[in-house]
This record gives structure tokens, sequence and C-alpha cells, in this order.
């Protein structure tokens, strides 16, 4: 028999499991990666972007930094073959293939006044955040490339 008020083996060992096994629910809360996921890993800090992922909210005014020269307007018809093409057509007129079976149908024909009227930032934050059904590119292309694109659509006037 027990002496009155001390504890036995079991209840100590019962009372440091349950003890111990407290934290483990944090388990389920915690930072992992599925087997088919890249590795998240983040630039070291003071480092300067250059895949695209710039720091830029779309309301500080730009002026556009590549010259609209042969080779940049060439850079820019590569990209829009590309990352384009399917839904604005081979020659930007709103009827790629993607785009006949939107609802309501097709793109905007990059040729005509409302995109045209558009100046190089604004086409410029467009390609970056998307507009409409048109997703963005911001984490697609570089920031260079987009200008690129910018000078390429404004060639087709």
């Amino acid at each position: 028999m027990k002496a009155p008020g001390t504890i036995s083996l079991r209840t100590v060992l019962f009372l440091s499991m349950l003890i111990s096994s407290w934290g483990c629910s944090d388990m389920t809360d915690q930072a992992s990666f599925r087997s088919q996921d890249t590795p998240h890993v983040l630039p070291p800090a003071g480092s300067v972007p250059v895949t695209g992922m710039e720091l830029f909210d779309g309301t500080t005014r730009i002026e556009n930094p590549e010259p609209a020269t042969a080779t940049s307007i060439q850079k820019g018809r590569e990209l829009f073959g590309v990352n384009c093409s399917m839904c604005h057509g081979p020659e930007g007129r709103g009827d790629g293939k993607v785009g006949e079976v939107m609802a309501p149908p097709g793109p905007p024909n990059l040729h005509g006044d409302t995109v045209q009227g558009l100046d190089d930032f604004d086409l410029f934050v467009r390609l970056t955040y998307g507009y409409g059904r048109m997703p963005g590119f911001r984490t697609r292309l570089a920031a260079s490339d987009r200008w690129h694109l910018v000078n390429y659509v404004k060639d087709l006037r």
C-alpha cells in the first residue's frame, strides 16, 4: 500500500509524456514543401533583382529605359511570339487560337486606337500586373523584356 500523498510511477510517466507531447501540435503549422515544389529561397538582403521581381508599385510613373531601336523591337517581337500570340494572334489583331475560345471572344486588337492610345508607362503597367483577363508578367518576364514588348506593341501602329 502507498503512503498518502505519493504519486505512482505510472502517473509520473503519463504526466511527463503528456507534457512532452504538448508542443507537437506545431508540426502541422510549420513551413514545409511538397516533393514537387521548388525550394522557396529568398534573395539575400540588399540584393538587386534581375528576374522581373522588381519593387515597382505601378503608381510612380517611369520613362521607358529601352530605346525603341530595331534590336529592341525585334526582341519584343520574339517575346510576343512566345508569350502573347496565342491570345492576341501572330500579328496582334486579337485573333489568336486561345483568344477565339474566350467568352466574350477575343482580346483587343493591338493595332487599334484603344491600345495605341496608351503611353509606354500604361502599357508597361498592364504587362506587369495584367489587365482584364490578361495575366500579369511580373514574375514571368524581366522588366527589360516587358519594355521590349512595349516597344514592339507601339511599333504595330
